[in-house]
């Protein structure tokens, strides 16, 4: 709608525009001017250029966005690989490591493991009863009035807040076993709260960073398995100050030992110096085999999609201001005549047509920027607003403005059919004889 509304304006905005020809150079003024004049053939050119760029960076700002979005949800820091065994009884072993070192940037690895209660029994951290979110625990679907009842309630903020750790499962308040140098890595919380959580895990402390699950210093860790019902365990935690990148709870090998647990490895991470590229990526996937899974956590960074309809934006504003120059220079050819004969220098036909395509191609690049950004921000805010009316509120998705794409597409393409005009116009006309 807003793109259709646009269209039809154009040639309004066109005209509004050519009341700043006064402060602008000679060519640049006749141009706008005459385009003025003749807006209703200049108008169409105008359109497309600004349809292509609408559409370009619409999509730009919504995939960017879910992109962004996902990222919010793992617990891993993009460029992060995690190695799992395949199977109950795999395990990521030195030379598995070793493969991973040798074929990608690696800095460091740190061994994940998760504790257990014992065969198909695990561990999951357990609110105080006071801080229990009374709704919605029993019924995936939540009725209306309990939303709100629940929206109003504190103790049901952080309630079903769900992500994706190292890229193998979905939950919340994960817990799992690292080593306090692994802190930073595992948990990505600000680097002014890591020494404490790594004295608290070696002090023997489990570490979380939801308050909710601590009261008088100590959690409570509950047993979810066939033979486990009602049994759990408390220890010692210390609360992080700010939260990590997913909801953590964090113990030592040490800390599991001493409150009976087991536990099991569940892979290795790794940081890396940069992104892995895709082939390096598939040449370790091949050479681990069947027996260890190798995920790269990707980053918001545009895909080949996006790459390509940036190309078409750009071939059709640079089209469009070509023809639309073209067209403009033949119905200025009596005029550049009598200029030259004037005493005009012969430069300035290519002046005029740099002008002509610079206002074509600049004009529609620069509203379809304005509009085509604001009109995805609109949508993802509107989205957003109605998110945040519903319990349990997901995550809101971050708005993420490809500026590398605007900036081209307002700035560099509109010089680039420019120059194009420049180059492919010819300074002098041909002789005319009039008879």
């Amino acid at each position: 709608m807003a793109t259709a509304g646009m269209i039809i304006c154009t040639p309004a905005v066109v005209g509004v525009v050519a009341t700043a020809s006064r402060w602008l150079p000679v060519t640049a003024r006749i141009v706008l001017r005459d385009t003025a004049r003749n807006r209703t053939s200049a108008a169409p050119a105008i359109s497309a250029v600004m349809a292509a760029v609408i559409g370009t960076l619409a999509i730009g700002v919504i995939t960017g966005s879910e992109k962004a979005y996902e990222q919010t949800l793992s617990s891993m820091a993009p460029g992060d690989v995690f190695l799992s065994p395949i199977g109950s009884d795999g395990v990521v072993d030195e030379t598995a490591v070793a493969t991973m070192q040798s074929m990608l940037p690696v800095n460091k690895e740190y061994e994940v493991d998760e504790p257990t209660c014992g065969p198909a029994c695990f561990v999951y951290p357990k609110q105080t009863p006071e801080q229990v979110c009374p709704y919605g625990q029993n019924s995936s679907i939540v009725p209306e009035h309990e939303q709100r009842a629940a929206l109003a309630d504190p103790r049901c903020v952080n309630t079903r807040r769900h992500a994706t750790y190292f890229g193998l499962r979905s939950g919340g308040n994960q817990v799992y076993v690292v080593q306090p140098d692994a802190v930073q890595a595992v948990w990505g919380i600000p680097a002014g709260d890591v020494p404490a959580a790594s004295a608290a895990l070696r002090a023997g402390k489990v570490v979380a960073d939801d308050p909710t699950l601590v009261a008088d210093g100590r959690i409570r860790l509950g047993f979810a398995g066939p033979d486990s019902h009602e049994k759990e365990v408390a220890a010692a935690a210390f609360t992080t100050p700010n939260p990590g990148r997913v909801p953590f709870v964090l113990m030592t090998q040490q800390t599991a030992t001493s409150l009976g647990l087991q536990t099991k490895q569940l892979g290795v991470l790794a940081t890396t110096t940069r992104m892995p590229t895709d082939e390096e990526a598939d040449r370790l996937r091949a050479a681990l085999g069947q027996t260890i899974q190798p995920y790269v956590q990707k980053n918001s960074a545009p895909n080949t999609t996006m790459t390509l309809l940036a190309i078409a934006a750009g071939v059709i504003t640079i089209g469009a201001s070509a023809i639309a120059t073209g067209l403009a220079a033949t119905d200025r050819r009596t005029d550049v005549n009598t200029l030259a004969a004037v005493g005009a220098s012969p430069g300035v036909r290519r002046k005029l047509a740099l002008s002509q395509s610079g206002l074509i191609a600049g004009l529609g690049s620069v509203l379809g920027a304005i509009l085509g950004v604001g009109a995805a921000v609109a949508v993802l805010s509107a989205y957003n607003q109605g998110l945040a009316s519903t319990w349990p509120t997901p995550e809101p998705y971050p708005i993420v403005v490809p500026w590398v794409n605007v900036i081209i597409a307002v700035l560099a393409v509109p010089v680039i059919a420019m120059l194009g005009a420049g180059l492919f116009t010819r300074s002098r006309l041909p002789i005319e004889r009039r008879l």
